[in-house]
């Protein structure tokens, strides 16, 4: 009975995520184009985007193989971010993009659904949407490591680095946070020289949990990984976008 009851949501959260996808592109195409790329016609898209009918289970995936969802996710990432200069990104739309956010938490949810995540970690402040948008979609914990202490805390696992202006910032992460069986993902909006995500994976190993993975939404250039392959496998990261 578990099992079916299992199955029916997971069938009903395919349907959903279909359409949260379908509403996102149409922020960017019209219902003409986007029949064009679906093989759907115009009024059952509008009906699926206004929430009117749910896709039936077939119709779910034959949406799925022409949206090609992962290549979509990319692509709707690259619409919600600016490139400032080849080596900055300006990614408050994305990051303040809920349901993008969401569509993309599937995505996470997948690469890394095998892993037994029990916990989300991340670092103050750009990282903090994204995380809890996957931590919800994992039902886990996110942890915030930040640059500051908290009142009344005084038990902490903590890690420095160096910023690319040559400030020292050190990140803090509550003891009674991280325990020695967690499974750790670690997640960071943008990733350009990896610092921050070392720090965060050597407050996990403080505390003597597994980091299991890294995810993040974009990566500038290629020199990140050089620092990065010291602490994770390259294998165990998983990156939506890339700026070269």
């Amino acid at each position: 009975m578990v099992e079916c009851r299992d199955s029916l949501l997971n069938r009903i959260m395919r349907k959903v995520y279909t359409i949260e996808m379908l509403r996102e592109l149409k922020k960017y195409y019209t219902y003409k184009e986007l029949s064009a790329i679906t093989g759907i016609p115009i009024p059952v898209l509008n009906r699926y985007v206004k929430g009117r009918v749910l896709p039936r289970d077939e119709r779910v995936s034959f949406l799925e193989r022409r949206l090609n969802m992962d290549s979509r996710v990319e692509e709707l990432v690259r619409k919600n971010i600016r490139l400032v200069h080849s080596r900055y990104v300006e990614d408050i739309n994305l990051t303040g993009n809920v349901p993008l956010l969401k569509i993309i938490s599937k995505i996470v949810h997948k690469f890394f659904g095998s892993s037994s995540i029990t916990k989300v970690l991340t670092a103050a402040v750009d990282g903090i949407p994204l995380a809890t948008v996957i931590a919800y979609e994992l039902s886990v914990p996110v942890v915030i490591a930040k640059s500051r202490k908290e009142v009344g805390v005084r038990r902490y696992y903590e890690a420095s680095y160096y910023a690319e202006d040559a400030t020292l910032i050190t990140l803090y992460v509550p003891q009674q946070m991280l325990k020695p069986s967690d499974n750790v993902l670690i997640v960071d909006d943008l990733i350009r020289t990896a610092r921050t995500l070392v720090a965060l994976i050597e407050i996990t190993e403080k505390a003597k949990a597994n980091p299991i993975g890294i995810f993040s939404l974009i990566a500038v250039g290629d020199s990140w990984k050089k620092t990065l392959e010291e602490k994770m496998p390259l294998e165990k990261v998983k990156v939506i976008y890339r700026v070269s």
